[in-house]
């Protein structure tokens, strides 16, 4: 009857959101993963003329290829 129907209507809305929770917490942990990784080579890119260019190339070098290996 109507019950059933409406049980059956709960249940796909249930799901529905189930995966699209699911979704949004992989999508959060790439995007944070991502960030994560770019945001040395960014701050570094900002702060290192405030401080005269005296950051040394290797960390210039690990700070950029951090972030590549992310990509």
């Amino acid at each position: 009857g109507v019950g059933a129907a409406s049980d059956s209507a709960d249940h796909q809305r249930n799901h529905r959101m189930r995966t699209e929770t699911k979704a949004a917490k992989t999508l959060c942990i790439i995007m944070g993963c991502f960030c994560l990784c770019w945001a040395p080579f960014f701050v570094t890119n900002v702060v290192d003329p405030f401080i005269d260019y005296t950051v040394p190339e290797q960390l210039w070098t690990a700070c950029l290829w951090l972030g590549y290996i992310n990509t």
